[in-house]
Formats: structure tokens, sequence, C-alpha cells
């Protein structure tokens, strides 16, 4: 850490010849210097990890985002695709479903034409350090965005399958909704969100007072691995609206130069949703359980959308962070509103 402004030196004048004593206080009242400590980035953009993280599945962790990746096989003929690739939301995390692929798998990796690293990675998943043969699984499994069968309100329901999926039948999906007095099908919208065919979305204008069925046949989804999907219901309904609460702070600060990011968070500080603000004073959060949040304040000088550290030989402060103090109750069906000043 260091301090970006100049500091005025002082002494003490005491005569100590004098007989009274000199209290320990009478030499430190001065002003103290504030420094900001903050950990030093490395810009060296480096692997962190390149591990086999399920069958046929490989991830790789970069320490900082790619720009402009590039992959090469070098132990698979270019002839033959290798895998299918997809990047996480801060495209710093690479995960790719490998085709063709060797017991050792050879892979060069650089960014904006610069080779990063050449690594070798075993392509058996290892437990406990060995290497072992799994059986073959032949079901497709998927994940929904349902929480105890309760879809979020006004949500849509998305379907993650663990593979890309090469080939599926929408029209043989039955949906059924059921309410006190009657049970009739309808067909909602469905549609891949995603290039590699992983995340499906399936969009109605939901109804807390009905209850929803889901009929996946067998064989209706099949990856790239040929694996098909499993038959199986999915039973669910939407959260009435009064099972939420709300939630808004208005910003009150006098530097209106840069933005602010301000995160939503829980008791133990991780962070549930955020808002930036530019010009406007209202961060909304919405709708949200019932329970304790924080809010946390990052003083976005640089207008990326996160927080910087600092960087001693450009004379680079770290980005301001306030912590509220309060712990702020959202309680169901209640309204809270506060008001921050930065």
């Amino acid at each position: 850490g260091f301090n970006s402004d100049s500091v005025q030196p002082y002494y003490n004048a005491i005569n100590l010849n004098d007989s009274a004593a000199v209290s320990k206080s009478d030499l430190t009242k001065e002003k103290l210097v504030s420094i900001d400590i903050f950990p030093e980035p490395d810009s060296t953009q480096r692997i962190l990890k390149s591990v086999i993280a399920a069958p046929n599945k490989l991830a790789v962790v970069f320490r900082y985002p790619i720009i402009s990746p590039g992959f090469r096989a070098l132990n698979v003929p270019d002839s033959l695709p290798w895998s299918i690739r997809e990047w996480n939301s801060g495209n710093d995390t690479l995960t790719a479903w490998l085709l063709n692929k060797p017991d050792t798998l050879k892979l060069e990796v650089s960014d904006r034409g610069i080779v990063l690293d050449t690594v070798k990675i075993a392509t058996a998943m290892k437990v406990s350090g060995k290497a072992r043969k799994l059986s073959k699984n032949t079901s497709l499994g998927y994940s929904t965005t349902l929480s105890n069968r309760m879809l979020g309100y006004n949500q849509p329901l998305l379907l993650t399958f663990a593979n890309p999926v090469k080939q599926y039948d929408f029209d043989s999906l039955l949906f059924t909704r059921r309410t006190t007095t009657d049970t009739s099908t309808f067909r909602p919208v469905m549609q891949f969100t995603d290039s590699i065919h992983r995340r499906l979305l399936v969009s109605y204008k939901w109804n807390e007072a009905e209850k929803y069925d889901m009929y996946i046949p067998g064989g209706a989804f099949t990856d790239i691995y040929s694996d098909s999907c499993d038959s199986t219901h999915v039973v669910f309904q939407m959260r009435p609206v009064d099972d939420y609460g709300t939630f808004s702070v208005t910003i009150n600060r006098v530097d209106k130069s840069y933005p602010v990011i301000i995160q939503l968070l829980t008791e133990k500080g991780a962070v549930v949703d955020q808002r930036i603000l530019t010009t406007e004073k209202k961060a909304d959060f919405g709708l949200i359980f019932p329970g304790k949040y924080g809010l946390k304040a990052i003083m976005d000088v640089n207008a990326n959308g996160r927080w910087d550290t600092g960087q001693f030989i450009k004379k680079i402060q770290p980005e301001r962070v306030l912590v509220n103090p309060k712990i702020f109750e959202v309680r169901t069906n209640w309204e809270l509103e506060e008001t921050w000043d930065l």
C-alpha cells in the first residue's frame, strides 16, 4: 500500500528540561497517515488448472479472462475435431467435451496469438490420485432451475444438460396443467439458448394457481456421445409472489463521475445480486427470499463492472470499497426501502 498525497512532516516542541513529566500522549497525538493495503496483480496470463472434471469433459482454468483464445490438440489430426467448447460467464474457465481423444491429450493453448503453455492431460478420470475406467453411463442427465419443485415467480423453466445435445424431439414432450377443477395439456415455447445445445429454455405464462407436469419420454434428447435421457415426469408449480419480499436502497453520493456497484450480500458475505448505478440513485433488487442481508458498495472508477486492485508502479490505488454496517431483514410480503450515504 502507499499514500497518494504529500505528507506534511511535523515535530513536537517540548522542553525536556521542564520538571513536569512528559506524557507519551503528547508525542503521539498528531494526525495518522492512512494506507490502503492491496494485493498486487500478476499481469502474466497463465493456466491455473487443467483437469478431467467428468468422463470426456476437460476443464481449463486461467488466471485472467481470455481475450482471443486458441487451442490446438498436437496429437490429434487437424482434420478431426478434438472437442466441443464452452466458456463460463467470466471467460476465464473453459469446458471442453472431448472427441477423438487419445489416452493423453497434448494441448497447445494461446491467447491473442501468443502461446501460453503446452499441457499434457491424461483423459481418464482419476479418483484418489489413481486413474480408473468408469463404466459407461448410457443416460443423459440434466438439471433444472426448480427448487423443491417450485419455479421462481414469473421465471422461465431452464433445463441444463450434462453434455451437448445432438438430437432432440420437442414434439414428444407432453405438458399438463392442473387446477382444482380442470386438467388440460398445453404447448410452451422451447428453444436452446446456446450454440452447443446444452441449455433448454421453456417459456410459458405460468400461473401460481396451477400445477404442472412435464413428461420427457426416453430418447427425447440424445447427446454427442449417443447417450439418451431416461423417461421422467417433472412436476412443479410457480412460487406465489407472497412468498417474497422486496428490497431497494437509495444511494446518496457527491461524486457521480463514475459508476458505483451496489452488491446484495448474505450474512456470511456471499454476493446474491448486484446493481450498477451511473446517474440513477436507487438500487432495486426486486423480489428476494426473506432473510437477513448486507450491502457492499464498490467505487468503479474505471467503469469496468468489477473491483480492481491497485498497481504500485503506475501509482494506482485500489478501488474503494464500503460495507454497510447494518444487517437488513427482508420479510415475507414486505417492502423494505433504505437510504445509504456514501
